[in-house]
This record gives C-alpha cells, structure tokens and sequence, in this order.
C-alpha cells in the first residue's frame, strides 16, 4: 500500500483471500478521513462476498469525499462465468462526490444506468473508464 499526499490509497494484491478483500474495505471504511482518490487491485482464487463489500463501499462512499476510485477486483476461478461486481458495484450510487471512476475485471449491475442517473454522479461524474467488463448488455445513453 501507498499513500500519496496523505488522500491517496493505492494498493494491489495477488492471490489473497477473500475475507482479506472484505476486511481491506472495512479498514479503509475506519482510517484515512481525508481519502480522495482510491487506487485498488486484488486478484483471488475464491468468489468475494459482494453483500459485505457493498456495505463496505457504501459506508466509504458516504463517509469519504472521494474524487477518483479505479477498482480491480478479479476472481481467478476454474468457472469464468463468476465475475465480481453485480451488487457490490450498485454502492457508487453512494458516492456524491466522485468524478473519476476506472472498473476493471468486473460485472456491472444490470440497473447502472439508472444508478448513475439517480445519483449525484450524474452531475458530478467526468471520467468514466470501464475496461474488461462483464454484462453489457445495457444503453448508456
């Protein structure tokens, strides 16, 4: 992990738990008050409990004025139909103050547009950068 100018977290993990993924979110959600920008990358064996990660993204969102988050959270298993993201990625929602987002590795929610267009980051969102997605299947219009 590295923080730059005391707001920034970037962090990139191989082959760790899951439960260490969930209690990397929790941590965050507990230090770093003045957190801006989020730089974070894990590589796991094992699906990710999305529920606990969305809480915890949640309680980041809400807590945090985050200005830019780049989230890589890959499941390396046997069944490539398992990607990450499906609910866990619904807490950006949370995020008012974002203005850069980058997902890498993921499954976006079915619904994200109308996440997004309920949000403050319909206003507030400059940046958007997806890279090997899961599930688009959707207008982004």
């Amino acid at each position: 992990m590295s923080l730059t100018g005391g707001s920034t977290v970037q962090y990139e993990c191989k082959y760790v738990r899951p439960e260490f993924v969930i209690d990397f979110f929790a941590y965050l959600g507990d230090v770093y008050l003045e957190l801006e920008q989020l730089d974070i990358s894990f590589d796991t064996n094992y699906p990710v409990n999305e529920e606990k990660i969305y809480h915890n993204l949640r309680m980041i969102g809400t807590t945090r004025a985050l200005k830019r988050l780049n989230l890589r959270i890959a499941a390396l298993l046997d069944n490539n139909t398992e990607w990450f993201g499906t609910r866990a990625l619904e807490a950006l929602a949370y995020f008012p103050t974002l203005t850069h987002l980058s997902l890498w590795t993921c499954a976006l929610p079915f619904d994200l547009p109308y996440i997004l267009a309920k949000s403050p980051l319909a206003n507030n969102l400059t940046m958007y950068d997806c890279l090997l997605l899961c599930n688009v299947t959707c207008s982004l219009q």
